[in-house]
C-alpha cells in the first residue's frame, strides 16, 4: 500500500468520522417526525455515499455493511418499515458500528470485524407497513432510481468514484479526488436544484493541530513586538513611520482574528451528541425527555470542546435521573408528564457559559446535608448554607440513590465534573428552586492565547487585567466613600455600594496612597460587583497569555503572565478569583482564630 492509498484512506475516514457524528441527531427525529422527507433523505444521502466511497478507497467490508445499512433506511423511505423506537434502536446501533469500525480502521487499515449479528439484524426485521410510500408523497426526492433490496447494482457515481480513485491511484497523484462525505451530508435536498441562486460551500482542508499551534505561537510574538515598536515611535517625530506604526498595528490585529478563529469551533457536534445521551437515560429510566439545544452556533476553542464532552454528559445524565421526577410524581404535582432537559451555550463578559436547565424537583439542600452526614463527607455538628449543601453533591463518593443502577448511585460522576472544570480554568455554579427545577452553570475561558487589557500598577509594580471585567473606571471622590464594619471600604455609585479591593494587599503589598488618589476599576463580571484599586491605568493593549510555572498554575486570581512591551513580565489578573481566594483566606483564618480561642478557653477551665 503507497503513501497516497494510505491517505485516500485516512481522508475517508476523517470526513466519515464527522458525517457520522452530524447525522446522528437524523435518526432521533425519526422518531417524532417520520414523515420529515428531507430528514430521510439526509440518512440515505449519507449511507449511500458511504457505501460508495468506501469500496472506491477499498474499505470493501465497511462498504459491505453500509450496503445493507442503505437498504435498511430504503425501507423506511419507502414504507415497508415505521420509525418506532425499535427501528431507531437498530438504525443508532448501527452507527455506532460505524463508529466503531471508523476507530478500529484509524488504528488499523487491515482490521475486520464481527459485523454477523447488527446485519442479521438489519435483513430479517420487518413489519407490515404502517405509513404510505413516502417517495410517492414527494417524487422529485427520489435519490436513486431501481434499487432492489434483494440485489445490489453500483450507480454510476459510485462506478465513476470507483475508476477516479484506481485512477489517481495508478498515477500516484497527489491531490485528494473523493469529494468530501461531509459535504454530501451537509448538502440540501435535491429539490433545491430549481433555485435560481445556487449556494456556495466553502472547500476546507485539514491542518495539523501542532501547526496551528506554532502559527498562534508566532502570531503572539508578532503581537508582542508590535507593542514594543509602537511604544518605540511615540515619541518619534517621524510622521510617515507612526503612519506606517498605525497601518502594521491594523494588519497585525486582522492577522491575528484570523489565526485565533483556526482554534474556535462551534459546539453544535457536542450538543448533538448529547440527544443520544437523553435518548438512551431516558428509555433505561423509563421516563419522557423533551430535550431543547440553544446557541448551537457559538464558539470555543476546539482543545477546550474536547475537554468538557465528559463533564457535560455527566450533567445531562444527573438531570435526566435525579431532577427529572417520575411520571406520577409529575402529575401529582400538576406538571406535564413529559420533563424537559434544556442545553444551551452562550457568551457573556468574554467568557463561554454552557447551562444545564431540567424542569424537575430541585435540590433539596438539608437532603443533601443529611445524606453527607450519612456518609461521612462532612460532620453533624457542620453548619453549611443552602449554597453550600448543594455544592455536596461534587464531593467524591456523593450520591442520593439507595441503589446503585447501570445509570448512577456509585457516587461517582459529579466530582468529575468539578475536576474536571476546575482544570480548564473554569467554574461551575448552581441554581435551584426546590420544586420547579435546577440548573447547572459552567464558565469557562473562550480561549488562552492573545487577549485585550489594561495594564494597570500598583504599589510600583505592574499588572494586567483583562478588559472583558472592567465594566468602567473612575478616580473616587471623598463623598463617594463610605466605611463598612464588616468588609472596610465602599465606593458609593449611583446608589450602590461596591465593595472596594486594594490589588497590593493580595500580594503582600503596601500603598501609602489615600484612596482618593487610586482609580477604581468597576468589575461586574461575577454574581456581585465591587471595585479593584490601582495606583494607576498606564495603557490599554492587546496581550499574550503565557502560562504559570507547575508550581504556581493552581494559584487562585492569576491566569498567566505576559511580557509587556517594556520586555518585563506581568502577572494576568482574574478579578473574580481574587475576591475568592480574599474570602477563603478569611474563612480559613477566622477558623483558625476560633479554634485557638477554644483551646485557650479550655486551658483556663483546667
Amino acid at each position: 500500500m503507497d503513501d497516497f492509498e494510505i491517505e485516500l484512506k485516512i481522508g475517508f475516514l476523517e470526513e466519515a468520522e464527522q458525517a457520522i457524528t452530524e447525522v446522528e441527531s437524523c435518526f432521533l427525529i425519526l422518531e417524532s417526525d417520520s414523515m420529515n422527507i428531507e430528514n430521510i433523505n439526509k440518512i440515505f444521502r449519507l449511507a449511500h455515499n458511504l457505501k460508495g466511497s468506501s469500496k472506491a478507497v477499498g474499505f470493501d467490508e465497511f462498504g459491505a455493511f453500509t450496503h445493507e445499512f442503505e437498504t435498511f433506511i430504503l425501507k423506511i423511505k419507502n414504507g415497508a418499515l415505521s420509525c418506532t423506537p425499535a427501528v431507531v434502536n437498530i438504525l443508532l446501533q448501527a452507527n455506532d458500528h460505524i463508529q466503531l469500525m471508523i476507530n478500529g480502521l484509524k488504528s488499523n487499515l487491515a482490521a475486520t470485524f464481527d459485523s454477523a449479528n447488527l446485519l442479521n439484524q438489519m435483513k430479517n426485521y420487518s413489519e407490515m407497513p404502517a405509513v404510505k410510500n413516502i417517495d410517492k408523497l414527494n417524487p422529485v426526492t427520489e435519490i436513486v432510481s431501481d434499487v432492489s433490496t434483494e440485489r445490489y447494482e453500483p450507480t454510476i457515481e459510485e462506478l465513476l468514484a470507483m475508476a477516479e480513485a484506481q485512477e489517481a491511484l495508478a498515477a500516484n497523484q497527489s491531490k485528494m479526488i473523493l469529494k468530501p462525505v461531509i459535504e454530501l451530508v451537509k448538502t440540501a435536498s435535491p429539490t433545491v436544484a430549481n433555485a435560481k441562486q445556487p449556494q456556495t460551500v466553502d472547500e476546507s482542508i485539514r491542518v495539523a493541530l501542532s501547526k496551528v499551534e506554532a502559527l498562534l505561537n508566532s502570531v503572539g510574538e508578532m503581537v508582542i513586538l508590535q507593542s514594543v515598536l509602537k511604544e518605540q515611535v511615540l515619541g518619534h517625530e517621524n510622521e510617515a513611520l507612526k503612519k506606517t506604526v498605525i497601518q502594521l498595528s491594523k494588519i497585525s490585529k486582522e492577522i491575528q482574528d484570523s489565526s485565533m478563529s483556526l482554534r474556535m469551533t462551534a459546539v453544535k457536534p457536542t450538543f448533538q451528541k448529547m440527544q443520544r445521551i437523553v435518548r438512551d437515560t431516558a428509555q433505561a429510566l423509563n421516563k419522557e425527555i423533551n430535550f431543547v439545544l440553544k446557541g448551537e452556533d457559538t464558539e470555543l476553542d476546539k482543545t477546550v470542546l474536547e475537554k468538557i464532552n465528559d463533564p457535560l454528559v455527566h450533567l445531562i445524565r444527573n438531570s435526566v435521573d435525579h431532577g427529572i421526577e417520575n411520571s406520577m410524581i409529575r402529575t401529582a404535582n400538576n406538571k406535564s408528564e413529559k420533563g424537559t432537559v434544556i442545553l444551551s451555550a452562550y457568551h457573556q463578559s468574554g467568557k463561554l457559559v454552557i447551562e444545564v436547565s431540567d424542569d424537575g424537583g430541585g435540590l433539596n439542600p438539608e437532603k443533601l446535608r443529611t445524606k453527607a452526614i450519612e456518609k461521612n463527607i462532612i460532620s453533624e455538628n457542620q453548619k453549611l448554607t443552602d449554597d453550600e449543601c448543594r455544592n455536596l453533591i461534587f464531593a467524591a463518593g456523593f450520591s442520593t440513590k439507595e441503589a446503585v443502577t447501570d445509570v448512577s448511585g456509585r457516587g461517582v460522576g459529579m466530582d468529575v465534573v468539578k475536576t474536571n472544570i476546575t482544570e480548564l480554568n473554569g467554574e461551575i455554579k448552581i441554581t435551584s428552586v426546590l420544586g420547579q427545577g435546577t440548573t447547572f452553570k459552567i464558565i469557562l475561558p473562550l480561549t488562552l492565547a492573545i487577549i485585550d487589557s489594561l495594564i494597570v500598577s500598583s504599589c510600583d509594580h505592574k499588572f494586567a487585567v483583562p478588559l472583558t471585567h472592567v465594566h468602567e473606571t473612575l478616580r473616587p471622590t471623598f463623598q463617594q466613600i463610605q466605611k463598612n464594619q464588616n468588609i472596610g471600604e465602599t465606593l458609593l455609585l449611583r446608589g450602590e455600594n461596591l465593595p472596594m479591593y486594594r490589588v497590593g494587599d493580595f500580594f503582600g503589598l503596601r500603598s501609602h496612597l489615600e484612596t482618593t488618589d487610586l482609580i477604581a476599576l468597576v468589575v461586574r463580571s461575577g454574581e456581585k460587583p465591587f471595585c479593584l484599586m490601582v495606583d494607576d491605568i498606564l495603557v490599554q493593549n492587546e496581550i499574550v497569555t503565557k502560562p504559570l510555572g507547575l508550581e504556581l498554575q493552581n494559584l487562585k486570581g492569576i491566569s498567566g503572565s505576559t511580557i509587556l512591551a517594556d520586555g518585563k513580565p506581568a502577572l494576568i489578573l482574574e478579578p473574580q478569583d481574587l475576591i475568592l481566594r480574599k474570602k477563603t483566606e478569611f474563612r480559613t483564618n477566622h477558623k483558625v482564630i476560633e479554634k485557638n480561642e477554644r483551646s485557650n478557653d479550655r486551658l483556663r477551665v483546667a
